[in-house]
């Protein structure tokens, strides 16, 4: 039987909201998993929502799904090459004997094992590494909430194609979803699974229209529903799309390493390493001690990364913007090692030649770019008025670097031509 923290007990308001949705055949997770979305600063909601296995702020998990909308399945890469037998060969190779043709086989065969080892399952969220994912459930049968998930989600991509936001969603098995889905347009993977048997985490019975936000680094950055709480889903969005990305935690950390584990995905690495290390003193078990090294090893990696794409974007006249995003990070992110030898070479790559007035354009470019709503340019309302006339005012200045003119304008146009 699962169990749930003390605090559930203790928190009377939290057990009255539990039940006033069990009246209507909702699971308690499910339900649970909403009321911390609904109540973000509610103690024992988030205690509880942590205890889950799908807990925000913790590494998401795959959708545990195989079977796939319009994937079809493919015979083995061997049984598609050859025909066995010698007179089914091309012409001119009748002749060959069985040893040579066996030989083919036993090749065609190791390499086909080695391409299916490589390929991934479209729910591995592995492959989405350093991009946001949207996973999303469709239950068709109410089909006017399913319209409205499809559309917001698409909004999104559409907004922040220049920016890596990748969709997953997961339907019930049938003719019915699979025409509908067709009907909608959707071009993103859609898992396919029993809905009131799934054993994927990210399927609450009962409660089919939640929206996952999945950060760049692999974490489970907000849940809930988009359409009751759409400043939140668009907040957590914001935030998700402004990192840069660390290393994946493959696995499930110790719980007494959470705020080690919460300042590496704030990309904090000092912050994480520092908190990290008092995992690894003498009276802390094995697991715990294994736990905080991982991690600490995961930081390191991250802040070699870093490094390297800050050398890599500097040595390309096109990628200043990629640089000042990076010495942001190192700067932010190791404020006493790795951020003081940016901000160093920040400064002597400013001394040289004309990089100085393309750097001060990109940086007052992404000054303005930290302001974006998740939504630009792809609605239109005030809000996204008010940016785009940001970008105006930008574009107004004199001697600006082509590159973040362009940039801009690009925004800008897509603002006004396809904006609905």
């Amino acid at each position: 039987m699962q169990t749930y923290p003390t605090c559930l007990v203790r928190s009377k308001s939290l057990i009255a909201r539990v039940l006033g949705g069990l009246r209507f055949g909702l699971s308690v997770s499910g339900l649970l998993l909403e009321v911390a979305a609904q109540n973000p600063f509610d103690a024992d909601a988030r205690a509880v929502t942590a205890a889950l296995p799908l807990a925000v702020g913790r590494p998401a998990p795959d959708l545990g799904l195989t079977e796939w909308h319009g994937q079809v399945a493919r015979p083995p890469l061997a049984g598609r090459v050859i025909m066995t037998g010698g007179e089914e060969l091309p012409e001119g190779l009748e002749g060959v004997g069985e040893e040579i043709e066996g030989q083919l086989k036993k090749g065609l065969e190791a390499l086909g094992q080695q391409l299916q080892a490589g390929r991934r399952q479209q729910g591995d969220l592995a492959q989405y590494h350093n991009e946001v994912v949207l996973v999303h459930v469709l239950d068709w049968r109410n089909e006017a909430a399913c319209n409205d998930l499809v559309e917001l989600v698409q909004d999104v991509i559409t907004a922040n194609e220049d920016l890596g936001v990748q969709a997953i969603g997961v339907m019930e098995k049938g003719e019915r979803a699979a025409a509908m889905a067709r009907a909608t347009g959707l071009s993103w993977p859609i898992g396919l699974t029993t809905l009131r048997e799934s054993s994927s985490p990210y399927v609450v019975s009962g409660k089919q229209d939640n929206l996952f936000v999945i950060g760049r680094s692999g974490q489970l950055s907000w849940q809930g529903n988009a359409s009751v709480n759409r400043a939140g889903f668009l907040k957590a969005l914001r935030g998700a799309l402004s990192q840069r990305g660390v290393e994946r935690i493959e696995r499930d950390l110790s719980r007494k390493l959470d705020r080690a584990l919460a300042q590496y995905y704030d990309e904090r690495l000092e912050k994480a390493c520092v908190l990290a290390k008092r995992g690894k003193a003498p009276r802390a078990d094995a697991q715990q001690a294994a736990d905080a090294h991982y991690l600490i090893t995961k930081a390191k990696a991250s802040e070699l990364a870093w490094t390297r794409a800050l050398r890599f974007a500097a040595a390309r006249r096109q990628m200043f913007d990629d640089y000042l995003g990076t010495v942001d990070a190192l700067v932010r992110g190791l404020p006493k090692s790795a951020g003081k030898q940016a901000q160093a070479h920040l400064k002597a790559l400013t001394r040289k030649g004309n990089n100085a007035p393309r750097l001060r354009d990109e940086r007052d470019l992404l000054t303005v770019l930290r302001s974006r709503p998740a939504l630009f340019p792809a609605q239109k309302n005030r809000k996204n008025d008010r940016f785009a006339k940001s970008l105006d005012k930008f574009l107004d200045r004199r001697q600006r670097s082509s590159e973040s003119t362009r940039r801009a304008q690009d925004l800008l146009d897509r603002y006004r031509i396809a904006a609905k």
